[in-house]
């Protein structure tokens, strides 16, 4: 409802998550459960985006793996 997704997410390693698309991580999570038709357009349903705390994104997951995610994170370089 209002704002920019880069707003939300800025600063700090995010884990979005959109639709269904639910898991235990460490990390901050932005889950968003009924997307609306502008983000699900651009981002889809039913996954994840790891989001570095420059905005950028990571990686994408389509199935909840915290073992993927925290991998994506190391390498990305955050913290173990």
């Amino acid at each position: 409802n209002g704002g920019w997704l880069t707003d939300a997410v800025q600063g700090r390693f995010v884990l979005l998550s959109l639709g269904g698309f639910a898991v235990e991580t460490p990390l901050d999570t932005l889950h968003i459960a009924d997307p609306e038709p502008l983000l699900r357009a651009r981002y889809g349903t039913d996954c994840a985006y790891l989001i570095r705390p420059d905005g950028h994104i990571a990686a994408a997951f389509d199935t909840p793996d915290p073992a993927a995610i925290q991998a994506a994170y190391r390498k990305a370089g955050g913290t173990a």
